[in-house]
């Protein structure tokens, strides 16, 4: 691991993952491919619920710290507590929240330890007000509040996060990512040849029918078979064009 001043939640997903994984199959790399595991919820929510009950005060805090003790934390389609978790994180910032910094010494241990348990309950309380003045359920599902539109299918459970392995980045409820996981694919070379899943979750068509019509597979987090012989490829055809050049003349 080269050194460096600072390692993030999303590679320490990624360096954990392959420590604690050997000789990795197609079907298991497709499903680590879609991990939601929000790292950041790791480093912290154990402390937090330990500090809500020291310092939580309300009804609405404390079950809050039952919802957490609950979650997996994951942001799933159906993951409960992500979005109080990640509307706590947007108040409480994670700049200075913790004692210990990122430290090549334990670069997936840290940074840990909350610096303020106090003040962490309080931007959790600020949370928990700011979401029951929006009429937003603390138990609401991550895939109710953040959704992706298919050209098909509809309105589907929206999933991923910035800091996730699958990177799906929401700005706000209604809008789909507007950034994150764009091409991709699964590739495994055998004796009878490469096998292939890959998908592109916005669509592979600016317009047309194929606009928006892959997030579908994107919310139930299926990646698709890539076409890689003739028969296949001409099955499915949908347009073909004949492009002729013309000849260059010679004296």
């Amino acid at each position: 691991m080269a050194p460096g001043p600072f390692m993030g939640f999303r590679p320490q997903i990624s360096a954990r993952t392959l420590m604690e994984n050997e000789n990795i199959t197609f079907e298991q790399f497709d499903a680590m491919k879609h991990s939601t595991v929000y790292e950041a919820a790791a480093h912290i929510l154990p402390e937090l619920i330990t500090a809500i009950g020291q310092f939580g005060t309300s009804d609405d805090i404390q079950l809050m710290s039952d919802i957490f003790a609950n979650w997996d934390g994951a942001l799933d389609g159906d993951s409960v507590g992500a979005i109080p978790f990640l509307q706590f994180q947007q108040r409480a910032g994670f700049g200075n929240i913790f004692v210990n910094p990122w430290s090549l010494e334990d670069p997936l241990g840290t940074p840990n330890t909350l610096r303020d348990p106090a003040g962490a309950v309080a931007s959790l309380q600020a949370a928990i007000d700011a979401m029951n003045s929006q009429n937003i359920p603390l138990d609401i599902q991550y895939g109710q509040y953040y959704t992706v539109l298919d050209l098909n299918e509809g309105i589907l459970p929206g999933n991923g996060g910035e800091d996730t392995f699958r990177n799906s980045v929401f700005i706000q409820p209604g809008l789909p990512p507007l950034g994150g996981d764009s091409y991709v694919a699964v590739v495994e070379f055998t004796q009878n040849g490469a096998r292939a899943k890959n998908l592109i979750g916005y669509g592979n068509a600016s317009q047309g029918p194929h606009v928006y019509d892959q997030w579908g597979s994107y919310s139930r987090k299926e990646l698709r078979d890539v076409l890689r012989n003739r028969e296949d490829i001409i099955e499915r055809l949908e347009r073909f064009d004949n492009l002729e050049y013309p000849r260059a003349k010679h004296a």
